[in-house]
């Protein structure tokens, strides 16, 4: 049986009852779970590696050289320079020559050498002289003497003769003191000949002596001076 209209307040439906008493709670839609964020990427810090582990790694080792050949270009053109620079500003050391080279360019070592050599070849020059002098009058001497020797023993020839006494022992005794006598005096031209031969040759001797020295020292002032001018250390 329908409900009429006056009664509308006094029927209800079941429906409109449960309304009127205490409403049923509303279903609660389930609550979205957390969502656990992606742990966020650890920044990744470059560790260098030591020169054999870089030789060693591939890749490590292309990225060097994409370094070396990329910005280290500028770094290896500037040290050539800078080495260029240097190399160019740098003076150079002189060549040392070599002893006989260095004696036959000093001048001073060489004037010294020229005034010797003209020094020898005067004494040689007067050595010659005297040398010819004493043989050329031991010569006269000996050509004198021997004259005489000739003309003396006429003389005691004839002396003898003309007393009549020629073939006396009387006759050859006195020839033959003559004869010592001539002797003694040959001997001491000859003597006196060689003596001036010899002490000429000792002067030549000392004198060629005295000259080495002086050469010698001369040098060893020259080694000295080269020694000074490229700063050798003289033995």
């Amino acid at each position: 049986m329908l409900p009429t209209a006056g009664s509308s307040s006094s029927t209800r439906t079941p429906t409109q009852k449960r309304r009127k008493g205490r409403t049923p709670p509303r279903p609660v839609a389930p609550r979205r779970a957390k969502t656990i964020s992606e742990p966020k990427r650890v920044r990744r810090v470059a560790i260098p590696l030591p020169p054999s582990a870089r030789r060693s790694s591939g890749g490590g080792g292309s990225s060097s050289r994409r370094r070396s050949s990329g910005g280290g270009g500028g770094g290896g053109s500037s040290s050539r320079s800078r080495s260029t620079v240097s190399r160019a500003s740098k003076p150079k050391k002189p060549a040392i020559p070599n002893l006989a080279k260095y004696l036959s360019g000093d001048l001073t070592y060489q004037q010294q050498l020229r005034r010797f050599g003209k020094t020898w070849a005067d004494f040689l020059a007067e050595y010659g002289r005297q040398r010819s002098d004493i043989s050329t009058e031991a010569g006269v001497a000996s050509r004198g003497l021997a004259d005489q020797r000739t003309k003396d023993l006429k003389d005691i020839l004839y002396n003898y003769a003309g007393r009549g006494m020629l073939h006396s022992g009387t006759y050859a005794t006195g020839r033959g003191e003559y004869e010592t006598e001539y002797g003694k005096q040959a001997s001491e031209l000859e003597r006196q000949k060689t003596r001036g031969l010899t002490n000429l040759s000792a002067e030549k001797t000392k004198f060629g002596g005295e000259q080495k020295l002086a050469k010698q020292e001369s040098k060893e002032e020259a080694i000295r001076r080269r020694a000074a001018r490229y700063n050798l250390k003289v033995k």
